[in-house]
């Protein structure tokens, strides 16, 4: 299932609870209510995150790098959020807090691209 199926079946089941459709009874059902909410915002700030990653291995594909590299291509993107935050303060022509928002989604992805590359590594000498 993918993870913009899994927020639409959140958000469906929130929204009956909603309208009225899923009275809740009990604690237990009151709980899952709950615990679907946290997880709906929870999907909604990391969906952007998810999405450039598989924006970065449509591109690229599977990067398995030393860590190392890893470094380098995470301080490639750490410098480009400075620029765009720089660019902001200093109220460059066109920088905008959107820009600033896109270049951090990108460094954490790219973070995440490194942890999924430790994994795999890991796993294969395990």
């Amino acid at each position: 299932m993918g993870d913009d199926t899994l927020l639409k079946r959140i958000n469906d089941a929130i929204q009956a609870f909603e309208r009225g459709y899923w009275p809740i009874e009990t604690d237990y059902e009151r709980r899952v209510i709950s615990l679907l909410m946290e997880a709906r915002d929870e999907l909604e700030r990391l969906m952007p995150i998810i999405l450039e990653r598989q924006r970065q291995d449509a591109k690229w594909g599977e990067q398995n790098h030393a860590d190392e590299w890893w470094h380098l291509i995470m301080g490639e993107e750490y410098g480009e959020l400075a620029k765009a935050l720089l660019e902001l303060h200093f109220a460059y022509p066109g920088a905008t807090q959107d820009h600033i928002r896109k270049e951090l989604i990108e460094t954490i992805a790219v973070g995440i691209a490194w942890l999924e590359c430790m994994d795999r590594r890991r796993m294969s000498d395990g």
